[in-house]
């Protein structure tokens, strides 16, 4: 009788252990997939990060561009605009 209850514990400590077995092996499966999927999604946001930083380059160039041609224009007007948003911005900063 103590037989076939101890043979009874070794057969469902090894069915356990079978089980554990096949956890980590699924486990393992799934830290690949989610490994994975966390990589496709870096290379997506740094893609459109790294179009985003384009385009946010060539509007500042072309911002700038244009200023360049507006002072290049009008020189006096572009001083006297400078001058008084300076005598301005003291005077805000001042208080």
């Amino acid at each position: 009788m103590a037989d076939t209850a101890s043979n009874s514990t070794d057969s469902r400590y090894a069915s356990m252990e079978d089980e554990v077995t096949k956890l980590k092996a699924e486990m393992s499966g799934l830290t690949e997939s989610l490994s994975k999927i966390a990589k496709g999604a870096t290379g997506i946001a740094s893609e459109k990060m790294h179009d985003q930083f384009d385009r946010v380059t060539k509007d500042a160039k072309a911002a700038l561009g244009a200023t360049q041609k507006k002072v290049s224009e009008h020189p006096m007007a572009s001083i006297a605009l400078a001058v008084g948003f300076g005598v301005l911005l003291g005077q805000l900063l001042r208080r």
